[in-house]
Order: structure tokens, then sequence, then C-alpha cells
């Protein structure tokens, strides 16, 4: 297991590997007692990606975790909280975890697949987001989704 306390790699592209259990006992506790309980209003994807998040055991980047955003924090924690990506943890999706759930990581899919899984602003800048129009044209993304996002 890779220790997310000293990070190796760039903060940009490190992947916490985390165990099932551990998550669940250790570290989600804390993020649904602050979430729940604190009624946060906003919630900041961090740089990373993730195991355990992804039903293929994929390594998913948080940005575009439907796990994480849509099945724990406002499925599971029943937390209507809004989420924006840290400084261009949106791009970085694509630029530097080459991620996409249904075909070649691409900046068009790091747009629509971090918006279809929960992102409502990337923070930064707008080079994932300007790529909707092209995902609403290839129906990768609905226009619900963009406008429940802004």
């Amino acid at each position: 297991m890779n220790n997310v306390e000293s990070v190796p790699d760039s903060r940009t592209n490190f992947t916490a590997i985390l165990e099932a259990r551990t998550t669940w006992e250790y570290h989600l506790p804390h993020f649904q007692q602050v979430i729940t309980e604190g009624k946060v209003g906003a919630l900041m994807a961090s740089y990373n990606s993730i195991t355990d998040t992804d039903p293929k055991g994929v390594a998913v980047p948080t940005a575009a975790s439907e796990g994480l955003m849509n099945g724990l924090v406002r499925g599971l924690w029943n937390s209507s909280l809004w989420v924006v990506s840290d400084y261009d943890a949106w791009k970085n999706v694509y630029a530097t975890h080459s991620y996409c759930p249904d075909g070649p990581p691409s900046l068009e899919c790091a747009g629509y697949a971090a918006l279809n899984a929960g992102m409502d602003q990337e923070g930064g800048g707008d080079s994932a987001i300007s790529t909707l129009q092209q995902a609403l044209d290839d129906k990768k993304t609905t226009l619900a989704k963009v406008q429940t996002a802004f």
C-alpha cells in the first residue's frame, strides 16, 4: 500500500492505493462527519487518483470519480454540496492521469467524465469545460447535467 502521507510522485498524478477496509474504517468516517454534521456547502476534488472507487478496480482521478462524488457524498451521505476541482485537477484527468472511463483519454473525455461524475466547476481555468459543447454533440453528457452543474 502506498503511504498517503508521503507522496513520492508529483501531487498532480499520484495514485493513493487504499485498501477498502482501511478506507471505510479509517479515512472516510472523518470526511463523512465533517460533510454531514458540519453541513459543508462545497468540496474540492484533489489532484490525485485513488483506487477502490471504480467497480473495475481502476485508479480513478478524484475529479472524475462518480463513486466519490455522486455515489458516496451525494448518494450514501445524502449531501447536496457543490464540487469544484482543485486548480487544473479537472484538466489533469486527461493531462496527467490519461484517464477516460469509456475510450481513449482526451481533454473532451476529461470534460464530460468529471461533469458526469458530479463536478460542478473547473477551478483554475476552462480548458476542460470548454469541451462540453463537443461532448453534448457527441452525446457523452446531457444538457441537464451541464445546467445542474452551472
